[in-house]
């Protein structure tokens, strides 16, 4: 750790904060950032010079990435990954060697590498995870056709001739490395690798610091003051292609970024970082490679067709694009209930939540399959909170003397579409629990951990907890609107 600790000073890269600490795990090698003392809101904990970080404009391969194939040059993650595998190549020649060489070699948890038919994939076919990596855009196939067709005839007439042979296995691990790692800098930079701030572990629901930079800069120059390329209708300075110019050398190269506490943190403790908001576990498993235990932004996602039917007729169409649009600008919360969610993703997302619960698009869309005719769904949303708040009170209840003395309120129709709308909802998840492309659907949750127990590889260990926990979310919303039906059955 030492020696890594000398390359941040060289780099002039730091934790400026005195009760802040670099730990290393000797057992796995992890790193970890601790406070030591207590550390007050507001304190700057590190910083680096932007210069120090490791982008298309710091990089020794700045001067060539005007020639960089478009397909890689117009995605900030392909570009930066062409360059962190061009410094790696260049071994102790490069700038960032030390970091470099400090980073995980074994980067075989990013399930966005994953191969096709690898056994990580065949658990987690038919899932979230494979259909988030579908939305992405970005697999191991295309990666490894970017690669054969586009970056691996780029460098090789690059390198200098000690430099080792280029392999798709070291282009997948910059790859991985930059999805992990990379911090969106600023509009010149783009995306970077940062030294020491990457060792900041994330936290879903407590962290501590958060990154802070003149963002809006220059495009051409970097300058985040006036600059000679300013106009007047666009003060950050014309867009431009980050294959352009290399990083300038100006007054303004040591401008520094910083990790800023944004909360108390106590002594003893470690400080945590956040790569996003919102990051269900497909996502976390596909960029970073790991999982969070009980994440609540973890959601089955649907399509509007396999929610209604590609032949559906809506009988009242223009509640559903209401409500649609009303999430989309996030002015819709009347959804937070006891078995629908409020708005709390991108807006007129269809999905099951972590607690069962369905989004407002999701509800409105199969109230409008069934009850579009009233026009307004108020009335059934609140009826729904109001039997789901009676069938909680129902199983603490035995007997059914119990059941038949409760009154229903709202009308038998209301009922009748509710019945159909929970059936509809168990549907959906039976569906997706069941799919053809499931592996081994006949496990259970529990019958998946006790063989991600037994595993020991890393890739496929991930892959079993993640396809567990998706069939636990769904036989969750099963039984969960099962029960309402139940009630429901009840109190006609």
């Amino acid at each position: 750790m030492r020696t890594l600790e000398q390359h941040l000073a060289d780099l002039e890269i730091r934790l400026d904060e005195p009760g802040a600490k670099l730990s290393r795990d000797p057992s796995d090698g992890s790193y970890a950032v601790l406070a030591t003392t207590h550390i007050p809101s507001l304190a700057v904990v590190a910083s680096a010079p932007k210069s120090a970080t490791l982008s298309p404009r710091t990089s020794a391969l700045a001067p060539h990435l005007a020639s960089l194939p478009t397909e890689l040059a117009a995605s900030p993650t392909l570009a930066l990954a062409s360059c962190v595998l061009y410094e790696s190549l260049l071994g102790a020649q490069s700038r960032w060697s030390v970091y470099l060489a400090h980073l995980p070699r074994d980067v075989s948890a990013v399930a966005g590498i994953w191969a096709s038919e690898s056994a990580p994939m065949q658990w987690v076919r038919g899932t979230e995870l494979e259909r988030e990596i579908a939305r992405v855009g970005v697999s191991h196939s295309t990666l490894s056709a970017l690669y054969s067709t586009l970056l691996l005839p780029f460098l090789t007439p690059l390198l200098p001739p000690s430099a080792p042979e280029p392999t798709l296995d070291l282009f997948l691990a910059a790859y991985a490395h930059v999805t992990s790692r990379a911090f969106l800098i600023d509009t010149f930079h783009r995306l970077a690798l940062v030294p020491l701030f990457d060792l900041f572990n994330h936290s879903t629901d407590s962290p501590h610091v958060h990154l802070e930079s003149h963002e809006w800069v220059c495009a051409i120059c970097g300058h985040w003051s006036w600059c000679e390329h300013e106009r007047d209708d666009d003060p950050a300075g014309a867009p431009t292609d980050a294959t352009t110019a290399p990083v300038r050398s100006t007054e303004d190269e040591d401008e520094r970024i910083e990790l800023v506490a944004h909360a108390d943190v106590a002594a003893g403790t470690e400080i945590f970082n956040t790569y996003g908001e919102a990051l269900s576990n497909a996502r976390l498993l596909i960029e970073y490679g790991f999982l969070s235990e009980a994440n609540p932004w973890d959601v089955s996602i649907f399509s509007l067709d396999e929610v209604l039917g590609r032949s559906s007729d809506l009988s009242e169409p223009t509640l559903l694009v209401r409500a649609l649009v009303r999430q989309a600008r996030g002015e819709d919360d009347s959804g937070d209930g006891p078995l629908t969610a409020a708005a709390g993703r991108e807006g007129g997302e269809i999905f099951f939540d972590a607690d069962a619960k369905v989004s407002v698009a999701l509800w409105c869309a199969l109230v409008c399959r069934h009850g579009g005719a009233r026009g307004d769904d108020a009335g059934l949303h609140a009826l729904l909170d109001e039997c789901w708040d009676d069938a909680q009170e129902l199983e603490e209840e035995e007997g059914d003397d119990e059941m038949e003395a409760m009154k229903a309120e709202g009308t038998s129709e209301d009922r009748m579409v509710l019945d159909l709308v929970a059936r509809d909802i168990i549907n959906l998840a039976r569906g997706r629990r069941t799919d053809a492309r499931v592996h081994r659907p006949d496990l259970s949750p529990a019958d998946l951990l006790a063989l991600a127990d037994e595993e020991t590889d890393r890739a496929t260990h991930l892959a079993l907890e993640f396809a567990a926990g998706e069939r636990l979310r769904l036989l969750c919303v099963e039984e969960r609107w099962s029960n309402l039906r139940r009630f429901l059955s009840i109190r006609r």
